[in-house]
């Protein structure tokens, strides 16, 4: 009896982890930055998974219609990282990973881009992007 009270108690905590997962990066996240180029908007959609794994994919308004999936997505606690594979502009040779690491914290989402080895010599250094959560469709 005891041992499946215990195992009960067990698999109920496990399932209310899980969720409280879900709620700290489940949804879409929408975040501006300014560029060489100008203002770029982007958006993140991400679902929390099953042993923090974390799925989604990353649009950008200088690239309408396309979705890059994410992938090596993790949520440990408030941390999160991820990597993007950006394809490279029409006309432009090969594409670049991006990964990405950061902390959710409530309705802001603050990920820190790392540079690829062999990224533009004197290029600026990374700058931190924050992406708050959309409002949930009514």
């Amino acid at each position: 009896m005891k041992k499946t009270v215990f195992t009960a108690a067990l698999a109920f905590g496990l399932f209310t982890t899980s969720l409280h997962a879900q709620d700290l990066i489940s949804g879409k996240w929408d975040a501006s930055v300014v560029g060489p180029q100008g203002p770029m908007e982007m958006s993140f959609k991400l679902k929390a998974g099953v042993a923090g794994a974390v799925t989604g994919s990353m649009s950008v308004s200088m690239m309408p219609g396309t979705e890059m999936p994410i992938s090596n997505g993790m949520l440990k606690g408030k941390g999160v990282s991820f990597k993007i594979v950006m394809p490279a502009p029409p006309g432009a040779p090969g594409g670049m990973t991006l990964d990405l690491t950061g902390k959710v914290d409530g309705d802001s989402l603050t990920l820190l881009p790392v540079m690829p080895a062999g990224a533009p010599a004197g290029a600026p250094a990374p700058q931190p992007l924050v992406a708050k959560r959309a409002a949930a469709a009514k």
